[in-house]
């Protein structure tokens, strides 16, 4: 059975909403980005994830939240709002 860097995943997570407007990737993009060998193998690390507290999962697309975490649109400087 193949061992399951949480921590990787977790640091995937982060990166991938930072780079996506907060949106998730899906469980198919974390298993191959993670080098994972099956989706299965995604959702037990995410649910483990879960149950330590660091991510929160919704329904649909962009349904994993990283506790802690923020994703907000910043003004561009100089456009008057």
């Amino acid at each position: 059975m193949q061992r399951i860097d949480h921590e990787r995943v977790l640091a995937y997570l982060i990166l991938y909403k930072a780079a996506n407007d907060g949106e998730a990737p899906t469980i198919r993009e974390i298993q191959r980005a993670c080098g994972i060998a099956s989706s299965s193998s995604v959702k037990y690390a995410l649910d483990d994830l879960e149950e330590a507290g660091k991510i929160k999962r919704l329904r649909g697309r962009g349904g994993i939240r990283v506790v802690g975490g923020r994703w907000a649109l910043e003004s561009p400087a100089g456009n008057g709002c």
